[in-house]
């Protein structure tokens, strides 16, 4: 029997229940929400009293002995019961308005959604810099509509939020987060990306990332910088198992040789031994580090310009420096 229900929200939470309630406070209560709280075992954890303020709330325990983001969105996933299924970090908020936004796609026949999404310093309420990666390439592909552009979209944008997917579509599909330590989402996000056959881009912002020190892409252990390592060879295997030859190195070219040189700025804080491990790695693992096009000089030209001021972001995001 089909579910009733419209849309499932999936949050997982760790150590910020204040954080939490502002988020909740995002969602309007309606008879086809839910939303789902997964507490990953905090010490801080949600008061039960100020939790029923949001009578729209389910809120489950992380009893599965394995920690991290990836698992309590799994958990939520095993509870939902939403035709539609959208994912949020509890330190991040919805806009206003956003349930009338995503309300209009509830009778798409796409498997997917995305939104342009935006992001914040939750100290200043200046804006960030964690939208502008994945707003550019929706807001590209939303002017040219073209294969490349097409290919960013499929398997650039990691971060589950800001994206409306078909619950019956991530089950189909036995789609399911990474249980590790760091980048749980990329290859949910990659397979997403290559199993969807309909899909639709939508202009609008519903979902805003709240910046702040001390939230997991700000830290950098190296616990941490390991678990993004591995899953980035995952994903660069992935890809040169299932896409055609040239899409394949139009992303690598795009995403994967910047990541790689991100995460090898990363291992490089760490130490020397550390940073020729990773890099005699990614060799072996035939993941990207450098491009002939390097040798020309309009491409040497262009990074000078462009790619390298944007390597200590990248490094940022990776190490929180």
């Amino acid at each position: 029997m089909e579910s009733s229900l419209d849309l499932s929200v999936i949050i997982p939470h760790f150590d910020c229940p204040d954080l939490l309630y502002r988020l909740l406070s995002t969602i309007p209560p309606h008879p086809g929400v839910e939303v789902i709280v997964v507490d990953d075992n905090s010490e801080k954890k949600p008061d039960p009293s100020s939790l029923s303020r949001f009578p729209h709330v389910v809120y489950y325990e992380n009893t599965s002995g394995k920690k991290g983001a990836g698992t309590c969105r799994n958990i939520g996933l095993e509870h939902a019961k939403g035709r539609w299924v959208i994912f949020a970090d509890a330190d991040d908020i919805f806009l206003p308005g956003f349930y009338s936004i995503v309300a209009k796609y509830f009778t798409a026949e796409e498997e997917v959604i995305f939104f342009v999404p935006t992001s914040r310093y939750s100290d200043s309420g200046e804006l960030g810099f964690r939208h502008e990666a994945d707003a550019g390439i929706l807001l590209r592909y939303l002017k040219e509509r073209d294969h490349k552009s097409e290919l960013l979209v499929r398997y650039y944008i990691a971060a589950p939020w800001s994206k409306l997917i078909r619950r019956d579509f991530i089950e189909m599909h036995g789609l399911r987060f990474d249980e590790v330590l760091a980048s749980n989402d990329v290859m949910f996000a990659t397979k997403l990306g290559y199993h969807m056959k309909r899909f639709q881009v939508s202009p609008e912002t519903i979902y805003c990332v709240m910046l702040r020190h001390g939230s997991l892409v700000m830290r950098k252990s190296r616990e941490v910088i390991e678990a993004r390592i591995d899953t980035h060879i995952r994903y660069v295997q992935f890809l040169k198992s299932y896409l055609p030859g040239k899409d394949a190195r139009y992303v690598f070219l795009s995403r994967a040789f910047k990541r790689s040189l991100g995460l090898l700025n990363a291992a490089r804080r760490i130490g020397v031994t550390y940073f020729l491990s990773t890099w005699f790695r990614f060799i072996r693992s035939g993941v990207p580090i450098v491009s002939w096009r390097l040798i020309t000089p309009s491409f040497v030209w262009e990074k000078i310009t462009k790619t390298l001021p944007n390597m200590k972001r990248e490094s940022r995001f990776y190490t929180g420096r």
